[in-house]
């Protein structure tokens, strides 16, 4: 199959060409959707910071939107993508990726626990989140791909629900640094807007993918990832 995609040298983007070439695709990385021929298979990643804060109500796909998302820009390229009359666009939210030591807020929470010997959760970081393993997220493509299913939108997350403060803790002890907790005004002043999304709890439901897809995520969790997984290695 020829595919294109686009983003193919970010941190999913990479590792979603590595999958595709692996079993046999051929890959063109462009840009512009207007470029795409009439009926073309289109993937859009998204992420589960479209929905609301739920406080820890699971969501699937068919809960709204939050017109306020910490990320508005991915609401408007989902919606380009399924109105795209002439593509058959597929749109994956995707929990928050980790693995093969990647992810900008794991990575950044590293890198400031290096620097600073410490690294915050806030209140008492109970706020649990999704996550997926970008070799498991990857697979998931490949899988729309082979089966495709126009207009559809998918969460993609692994099964666990990992409180922040399990985060925070496993980031600290792979950095040698200490977990602390502070208060939201703590946080507003320190990390600015951030704070309230690192205080957010939407966990994934993705039935869907797996009942649609096939899809069944089998990589090292993310704490165990964090751990003693590529997060250590790359760090030694």
């Amino acid at each position: 199959m020829r595919i294109f995609i686009t983003g193919a040298s970010g941190y999913v983007g990479g590792v979603v060409t590595e999958h595709l070439v692996r079993a046999g695709h051929e890959v063109v990385a462009l840009s512009m959707l207007d470029g795409l021929n009439e009926g073309a298979a289109f993937l859009y990643t998204s992420t589960g910071l479209v929905y609301p804060d739920t406080q820890g109500a699971t969501v699937d796909e068919e809960h709204p939107v939050d017109p306020q998302s910490p990320q508005p820009f991915k609401i408007h390229g989902e919606r380009q993508v399924l109105d795209a009359g002439h593509v058959a666009g597929t749109v994956i939210r995707a929990g928050l990726v980790y693995g093969r030591a990647g992810s900008g807020l794991l990575q950044g929470m590293l890198a400031s626990a290096r620097q600073q010997g410490m690294v915050a959760y806030i209140g008492e970081g109970t706020n649990e989140w999704s996550s997926v393993h970008v070799d498991d997220l990857a697979a998931l493509y490949a899988a729309v791909l082979a089966r495709r299913s126009p207009g559809t939108v998918v969460n993609a997350a692994g099964v666990e629900r990992t409180p922040m403060r399990g985060i925070v803790e496993a980031v600290a002890a792979t950095a040698g640094a200490r977990a602390v907790s502070v208060t939201p005004e703590q946080a507003a002043e320190t990390m600015g807007p951030a704070a309230a999304m690192l205080t957010r709890s939407s966990p994934l439901d993705s039935a869907k993918a797996r009942r649609l897809f096939g899809w069944n995520p089998t990589s090292p969790n993310l704490l165990d990832e964090l751990t003693s997984g590529s997060y250590v290695r790359a760090s030694a």
